[in-house]
């Protein structure tokens, strides 16, 4: 019985914790911020030893801090991550800060591997519950555009009769499948399934930056719809994946935050991971909250969207390394 024990423990203290991941992260966009290279490359070494996934987004972080600072080995690694972790070919090439690794030896050597190595992230993630999701996806965009686009008389009568019983039915699936794989996002399923059709992702990425285009959010926007209802188990369902990495912590927060606007759902707090906090917003008890998650404080998220608007109006954002948004 001790044994068994000792044995639960000891796994319990090896469980990678994405909390303390994400911290790790706001760190490095603070050594960004600051332009202190080698410090954000050192944790981002942090990273790659100590966590079996990484997210896409970050692996390339990761490579373009190893290339800002022209270190071949760690620019081997990182982009050898990336191409486990999904990341096409098509957006290294189209990142300015990516680019060199098409003329370095170590960079072409691993691209020749590319097909391997991709089917190798094939292989981690469950791709036929990818398929699901995207049905799903699909799905519900062909309802919400009927009561956003479809002939008039019929978007709050019957178009919107059947986006709310879509919903519904939707809600359970979608709960069903959480309960059953974890949350399917990009650790369960991947990146986007189109994301290696660049002429559907190419003008996204250069107005919105390459960690923003390298991200599975398509259940996220579903859950707006599906949990309008105000479920009181939603915190429940969804908290727990926050910490194994199934749900990034803010798209968590935004879910809340979405909810709290309601007055009768008072039960689900506000992390305003989106959009301006009021002026007596209590910043202290936000920030607590936030911490919880591994998400920065509320004035430093601000700082960090401030900067990505800098680079965005004066045309950088493929030029620089850019904070978590």
């Amino acid at each position: 019985m001790k044994i068994l024990l000792l044995l639960l423990l000891s796994l319990s203290a090896s469980a990678q914790d994405y909390s303390a991941y994400q911290r790790c992260m706001n760190r490095v966009d603070q050594d960004i911020m600051k332009r202190e290279w080698v410090s954000a490359t050192q944790r981002m070494d942090s990273l790659y030893r100590d966590y079996d996934f990484i997210y896409a987004r970050h692996c390339v972080k990761g490579l373009q801090l190893a290339l800002r600072q022209q270190d071949e080995q760690r620019t081997g690694q990182w982009l050898d991550r990336s191409i486990l972790q999904g990341v096409p070919v098509w957006v290294l090439r189209q990142n300015e800060l990516c680019r060199p690794v098409f003329t370095m030896p170590s960079g072409q050597a691993i691209l020749a591997r590319y097909d391997s190595l991709h089917g190798v992230y094939l292989s981690r993630i469950d791709t036929a519950l990818a398929r699901r999701i995207q049905n799903m996806i699909d799905a519900d965009t062909r309802y919400t555009r009927r009561v956003n686009d479809g002939f008039i008389p019929l978007r709050h009568t019957l178009y919107g009769l059947q986006w709310i019983h879509h919903n519904k039915q939707q809600t359970r699936e979608l709960e069903q499948l959480i309960r059953q794989y974890g949350f399917p996002e990009e650790r369960l399923i991947g990146l986007p399934q189109n994301i290696s059709d660049s002429g559907v992702w190419a003008g996204f990425l250069q107005q919105e930056g390459v960690d923003l285009a390298l991200q599975h959010k398509q259940v996220f926007f579903m859950l707006l719809h599906y949990f309008s209802t105000k479920r009181q188990d939603l915190n429940a369902l969804l908290l727990p994946q926050v910490a194994i990495g199934n749900l990034p912590p803010y798209q968590y927060a935004r879910i809340n935050d979405y909810l709290s606007r309601n007055t009768s759902a008072q039960r689900y707090p506000s992390y305003y991971e989106f959009g301006s906090a009021p002026a007596d917003a209590d910043l202290g008890a936000i920030d607590r909250r936030r911490d919880s998650l591994g998400l920065p404080p509320y004035a430093e998220q601000e700082q960090k969207r401030r900067l990505r608007w800098h680079y965005r109006r004066s045309d950088s954002l493929g030029r620089e390394i850019l904070p978590e948004p």
